[in-house]
């Protein structure tokens, strides 16, 4: 299961042409959005001019489809997507009027990719926690979590 290839195309929808290993930057994302991580980076290393967006890897669910030898399995992989502005907690309302209108365009730009570009047989963005404190400190993060579907065959053994 490639879950780094799907992460890799989560940020490249969002953040636009690879930069280098894990960055995204340029043509091609959503409007606004000035960089893109399918690495989380050292909260020392993270660069910010303006919205973030850090795709990470949340957890699966493994869902065997067939216990027969060539049966696929299926893998539900959980993305979460956070979209982090260098703003504290204490100027919620800014970080909130800033990262509001990115929701429509999150929803467009992966309603529009149900299979990541290939990467996986489906995807649809599940749920969205909102406005939450980032996973780095002293930033605020609209966040959406991504259901991928990877179907594999894997190795059976009686």
């Amino acid at each position: 299961m490639n879950i780094q290839a799907a992460l890799d195309q989560t940020a490249l929808i969002a953040g636009g042409a690879l930069l280098r290993t894990g960055i995204y930057k340029g043509a091609g994302g959503i409007s606004g959005v000035k960089i893109a991580y399918s690495l989380p980076p050292e909260n020392s290393t993270l660069v910010e001019e303006g919205p973030a967006h850090i795709s990470f890897w949340d957890g699966v669910d493994v869902d065997p489809d067939g216990v027969r030898a060539g049966d696929l399995t299926v893998f539900r992989n959980l993305i979460r997507m956070q979209l982090c502005v260098a703003i504290g907690p204490s100027e919620l309302p800014k970080a909130i009027s800033l990262l509001t209108p990115f929701v429509p365009l999150y929803i467009a730009a992966f309603g529009g990719k149900v299979s990541l570009n290939g990467t996986c047989a489906s995807c649809r963005i599940d749920s969205s926690a909102g406005i939450i404190e980032s996973i780095y400190p002293d930033r605020i993060a609209l966040e959406f979590k991504l259901l991928t579907t990877i179907k594999e065959a894997v190795p059976y053994a009686p």
